[in-house]
């Protein structure tokens, strides 16, 4: 019996031991699981479930970044070439990316122009005879309203862009009742007050000063990287003599152009007389040096001025100061009244005979789809279209390529 005992006893103590094993294991295991769930609840935050993910914003990925793209993705090519009887054809739809940042940024711009309206209303005045100075930011000429109450309002909602005064606000405006001319213009501490330029019963304008919180620029943030030009004075481009609009052609050396690949390769292919491939499209308005005057140098038509560049002579320079240089680029008036952004009047029939380094890839200065904000300020005159039809006369061989922006695309 004794050595009974002895087993039962054992077998006790065993059990005892076993249970206590288990007891300490099942507490180290709550004890790690009260600790896991203590971390992870400190390292996630309430609200964001570990699948969402909060990203910076990079540099240059905003709207207005955006809506510059590298010569590949935002840019259109020619039309095919022309070789019989002229073929209207529609200007190229660039990429849809580009269609979509478009909109995107006429989007933006709206948003920000709301929200800011929406925080800060404006406040403007109105001087009957009364005319203030003050810097340009969209000219009167074309910018027509039939009272100066929408004069005022098109002041009061202006959207600054980098191509009008590297941003600069509207806070003064000038209406002429009779002509219907609106002038939006800024002026420099406008809030402590400014001085008419003329007031009195002799002075025909209305004009008043809006005091507002300063609207965003949305394109004023430029991209690092791009192809072409962004603005009236910021271009890359492979032209060796530059984008010749910038500075509005005050820097042109007509010698530069001459002695460029270019120049001399067409130079050349005009002494050899070489047919050259024509090509065309409508509604498109080329840029370039003007070889021909085209104001009262009127043709019938298209293709006839287009047989203009053809037979358009290099001579020693004299009255004009690009005389020496081929004519590769036209560009021709289709309406009765053709809008640029100029001082000229340009009227149909009107026929531009032009050179430009690499017309194969040429610099735009109209062609659909505008950027948003040049509609902005020249919508109202390209009411009925774009009013231009332009071409190129490439060698034989050479294959047209994308197109860019040019500087006049900002003014």
């Amino acid at each position: 019996m004794r050595g009974l005992d002895k087993v039962a006893h054992a077998r006790a103590r065993w059990r005892k031991l076993f249970l206590l094993r288990a007891c300490g294991s099942a507490y180290v295991a709550v004890v790690v699981v009260w600790i896991f769930i203590s971390i992870k609840s400190q390292l996630q935050p309430s609200g964001f479930p570990p699948q969402h993910s909060i990203s910076t914003p990079t540099k240059g990925t905003s709207p207005a970044a955006e809506e510059y793209q590298p010569e590949s993705e935002a840019s259109s090519q020619l039309p095919a070439k022309n070789e019989v009887a002229p073929i209207f054809h529609e200007a190229s739809a660039v990429v849809k990316n580009k269609t979509v940042e478009d909109d995107s940024i006429a989007q933006s711009v709206s948003a920000v122009s709301s929200s800011a309206a929406g925080r800060t209303p404006s406040t403007c005045t109105t001087n009957a005879n009364t005319e203030y100075w003050g810097d340009v930011v969209i000219w009167g000429h074309n910018h027509l309203y039939e009272t100066s109450a929408e004069c005022l309002e098109a002041c009061r909602t202006y959207e600054p862009t980098i191509d009008v005064l590297d941003g600069a606000q509207c806070n003064t405006w000038v209406y002429n009742p009779t002509t219907k001319e609106c002038w939006l213009k800024h002026q420099k501490d406008v809030e402590v007050g400014v001085r008419p330029s003329g007031q009195g019963p002799g002075v025909p304008w209305t004009s008043g000063l809006c005091l507002h919180q300063a609207r965003a620029c949305v394109d004023c943030t430029l991209p690092e990287n791009f192809v072409g030009c962004i603005s009236k004075t910021l271009c890359k481009t492979d032209r060796e003599c530059g984008s010749p609009a910038v500075g509005a052609y005050a820097h042109v050396v007509p010698s530069c152009l001459e002695s460029s690949s270019t120049g001399k390769m067409y130079i050349k292919l005009v002494e050899q007389g070489t047919r050259l491939d024509a090509y065309m499209v409508k509604g498109a308005d080329y840029d370039g040096l003007g070889v021909h005057w085209g104001i009262g140098h009127k043709k019938d038509n298209p293709a006839a001025c287009e047989q203009a560049c053809r037979d358009h002579q290099p001579k020693p320079r004299g009255a004009g100061i690009f005389d020496k240089l081929p004519c590769n680029a036209w560009t021709w008036c289709s309406q009765k009244v053709c809008f640029e952004p100029d001082a000229h009047h340009h009227t149909y029939g009107d026929c531009w005979l032009k050179f430009t380094e690499l017309p194969e890839k040429p610099e735009v200065n109209m062609q659909p789809p505008m950027l948003p904000r040049y509609m902005k300020r020249h919508g109202k005159a390209l009411k009925d279209g774009l009013p231009w039809i332009s071409g190129v006369l490439l060698p034989p061989g050479v294959v047209p390529g994308n197109w860019t922006w040019g500087p006049r695309a900002y003014w």
